[in-house]
């Protein structure tokens, strides 16, 4: 059986994914903490991210059907909002695996 190849990945990359998606969701932090669609100067403002920054972390969200736009296209003059529907994610346990998940000894 081969092993398995795992992606290298170069040194600082992963602080930087990690920067970007601390951004995305301080960008969906910020809609969610308004009631109906936002202005993109308002989004920028509430993040301390440079309008152009917020843009294309909304442009990406959009895409991939994480926020939606009054305009349909992204721009200046568009407000977004989060999606119609909303999303959930599963939670996950931190504390110690059941009982019927540990090891016998």
């Amino acid at each position: 059986m081969a092993a398995e190849v795992v992606p290298q990945e170069s040194p600082g990359k992963g602080a930087s994914n990690m920067r970007s998606l601390e951004r995305a969701m301080d960008v969906l932090d910020a809609l969610a903490r308004h009631e109906g669609p936002v202005r993109l100067s308002d989004i920028a403002r509430a993040t301390g991210l440079h309008r152009a920054t917020a843009l294309r972390i909304l442009t990406t969200l959009q895409k991939r059907d994480y926020v939606t736009s009054d305009a349909g296209v992204t721009g200046s003059a568009s407000r977004f909002s989060p999606p119609r529907t909303p999303f959930s994610f599963p939670t996950a346990s931190v504390g110690p695996p059941p009982r019927s998940c540990r090891s016998l000894r």
